[in-house]
Formats: C-alpha cells, sequence, structure tokens
C-alpha cells in the first residue's frame, strides 16, 4: 500500500483535465487527491493497494486525459 504522486503537464483535455481525472479515479474506487498547481500542471496523488493491478488502472485513467498530438 503506497501513496502515488503524479504530475500531468502539456497538452490535457482542455480546462476538464482535473475534473475528468477526479470523477475517474472516485468511479474506479482510488481515494486521493487532484489538484491545479500555479505552473499550470495537475497533481494526483492516489493510494495504491495492490500495485501490480490498480497502478496500471491509476496510470490509464491519467492518460485518458491527455491528447497526443
Amino acid at each position: 500500500m503506497v501513496w502515488y504522486r503524479f504530475i500531468s503537464y502539456g497538452k490535457v483535455q482542455h480546462v476538464y483535465y482535473r475534473k475528468f481525472i477526479s470523477g475517474a479515479m472516485m468511479r474506479a474506487g482510488f481515494n486521493g487527491y487532484v489538484r491545479n498547481l500555479d505552473d499550470g500542471t495537475v497533481e494526483t496523488v492516489v493510494f495504491i493497494i495492490d500495485e501490480e493491478n490498480d497502478l496500471p488502472r491509476a496510470m490509464k485513467i491519467l492518460k485518458e486525459g491527455v491528447t497526443y498530438e
């Protein structure tokens, strides 16, 4: 059981990235928080119980809100 801290930056899903990540993490059953930082990045802190299964799920949620160009 570990707390993970992710910083998302770059071209994200418009202004709804934080809200999208927060809702998706809650629906997936994760505990933690998501917040906008002053430098324009988004910080996500999530409690991971089963690293083998939960960590890939959390990372997939984070990547879903990012556009690749």
